[in-house]
């Protein structure tokens, strides 16, 4: 008898992260932290708005098993801006894709998948706080 993966097993297959944003004053600051399982395997992100496209700069960290990386990317965007999550190995390409919305981060459906967090933690700076530095 073969084994025929269940939905939540596609599901853990295609899990690669999380996406966290939040909201400031006019963007949103996105930060994407990338599991990457086997060390051939590479990520990339491109944010697009209109006509130009922005390839992101990634922090690779190594980890232990089950990953063998996390690649950490954080930006700021604004509503309509497009994101591109790309991963490959010599073998697969893998593409998920995503939309910046007044209301937060409109996903596109796709086998690779992130949780979508929305912080509401801000970094928030009293006028005596940075005087002090």
């Amino acid at each position: 008898m073969l084994h025929q993966e269940t939905t939540t097993e596609k599901r853990i297959v295609g899990y690669r992260g999380a996406l966290v944003y939040r909201q400031e004053y006019g963007y949103k600051l996105l930060t994407l932290m990338i599991d990457l399982r086997t060390p051939d395997e590479q990520s990339r992100v491109v944010s697009r708005l209109g006509e130009i496209d922005l390839v992101e700069e990634a922090e690779h960290i190594p980890a232990c098993l089950p990953l063998a990386a996390i690649d950490v990317y954080h930006f700021a965007v604004i509503d309509g801006t497009e994101i591109e999550l790309t991963i490959r190995d010599q073998e697969v390409m893998y593409t998920a894709r995503y939309t910046v919305v007044p209301t937060g981060i409109e996903e596109h459906p796709s086998f690779l998948w992130l949780d979508i967090v929305a912080s509401s933690e801000s970094r928030k700076l009293s006028v005596q706080s940075t005087l002090d530095r």
